[in-house]
């Protein structure tokens, strides 16, 4: 398996990369509070 160093990748996968982070901290956040929040709601 070959990985690639973030400094590597194109800066448009990198800004994609980063709002991934961004949206997965903040479903964490939301399950964090309550587990059982729907998926349609985290979805909004």
């Amino acid at each position: 398996m070959t990985f690639i160093a973030r400094h590597d990748l194109p800066l448009s996968m990198q800004i994609n990369e980063d709002l991934s982070d961004e949206i997965n901290l903040k479903i964490i956040d939301i399950l964090g509070r309550d587990s059982s929040t729907r998926f349609v709601e985290i979805a909004r």
